[in-house]
């Protein structure tokens, strides 16, 4: 059986379609299938199922932040980056961008909140500012 995209509605990488996109297989680790399996809006049924070896999502369907086309080597102490073959994902990638679905099932990936550190320098400068003016 070929593999193909499980994302409802996709017909990337299917005859007649001249663009080309990689595909990612779900993961065995246990955790991100999970995590996985809530973000793809597609539910169990009719002979499909998560569990299966052929459950893969094209790259389309992942942040271009969470996808890296770049392999990063030490050599005789410089840092060189060359553009793989492959590109690989983030260990902390699920797929969020789903084309051709209703928005809400797109979650833009979160945003991170600003450390406490940063909040209490920024209150510190705030201070300093507030206490050299009297």
């Amino acid at each position: 059986m070929p593999k193909t995209c499980c994302v409802p509605g996709c017909r990337s990488g299917y005859r007649g379609t001249s663009e080309k996109v990689s595909l990612f297989c779900l993961t065995s680790d246990a955790d991100k299938r999970e995590q996985w399996k809530r973000a793809i809006p597609r539910q169990e049924a009719g002979g499909f199922s998560f569990d299966s070896q052929q459950v893969c999502v094209y790259e389309k369907h992942f942040d271009t932040a969470d996808v890296v086309w770049n392999d990063t080597f030490l050599v005789k102490g410089d840092v060189v980056s060359l553009r793989g073959e492959k590109p690989k994902l983030r260990p902390d990638a699920v797929p969020r961008r789903f084309d051709g679905l209703p928005a809400y099932l797109s979650k833009p990936k979160p945003r991170s909140r600003s450390t406490r550190v940063c909040f209490l320098a920024y209150c510190g400068t705030q201070v300093r500012s507030f206490l050299s003016e009297l």
